[in-house]
């Protein structure tokens, strides 16, 4: 129980890193106006954020 909580915090603040670099990102791509690019960005975001959504739901499972 303890590791898997473990595992849990750590996916959680890595998760929240990610979340706010994601928001940094776009924000700062917003600023320099580069719609194309963010554009592009968020179509590629679903994709580098399933193996996290996959891993909440191997959690949510126990």
């Amino acid at each position: 129980m303890l590791k898997s909580k473990k595992i849990f915090t750590k996916l959680c603040k890595s998760w929240l890193f990610y979340r706010i670099h994601i928001k940094k990102l776009t924000t700062k791509l917003q600023k320099n106006k580069y719609h194309g690019k963010l554009e592009k960005y968020k179509e590629k975001q679903p994709t580098l954020m399933s193996p996290f959504l996959n891993i909440r739901k191997e959690i949510s499972a126990y």
